[in-house]
């Protein structure tokens, strides 16, 4: 997600902890004060970075600041009937108790079958501004 975001020009905060592949095919890596995001002080950090694409892990939703309003693209994969990540009831009832986050749930396999409805919708939730055409480009390439 971080890498279709990217093409489409969102700012996109790296931490250059994590190398990237050689291909540079998997670059999902998560900002590295996501480990120190439970201590007070390090919570600040992310109103600084208003308008980019961060990872989060989803368990540490609930240790980000409060202050702010957030958009989440939250990425699932189903295999047949069964999802492989983390089941979106699950995450919809978590959410709820989160309520400065807004959140797109997206279908991993739908986003490559339907790659330029996805990204109109990811850019429609995001406020537009997004470059659809290369979104799509890179899920079809």
């Amino acid at each position: 997600m971080i890498r279709l975001l990217r093409s489409g020009g969102m700012p996109v905060v790296l931490d250059h902890v994590r190398p990237l592949s050689a291909d540079g095919a998997r670059d999902d890596v998560e900002l590295g004060h996501n480990e120190q995001l439970h201590h007070s002080g390090a919570k600040s950090c992310l109103h600084d970075l208003r308008g980019k694409a961060i990872r989060v892990p989803l368990w540490r939703l609930s240790t980000v600041p409060s202050s702010c309003r957030y958009k989440m693209v939250y990425l699932y994969k189903s295999v047949g009937n069964r999802l492989t990540f983390r089941n979106p009831r699950q995450v919809i009832e978590a959410l709820a108790t989160l309520k400065e986050w807004d959140t797109l749930f997206v279908d991993y396999n739908q986003l490559f079958c339907h790659p330029r409805a996805h990204c109109e919708r990811i850019n429609s939730f995001l406020g537009g501004g997004l470059d659809v055409e290369r979104m799509t480009a890179l899920l079809s390439s």
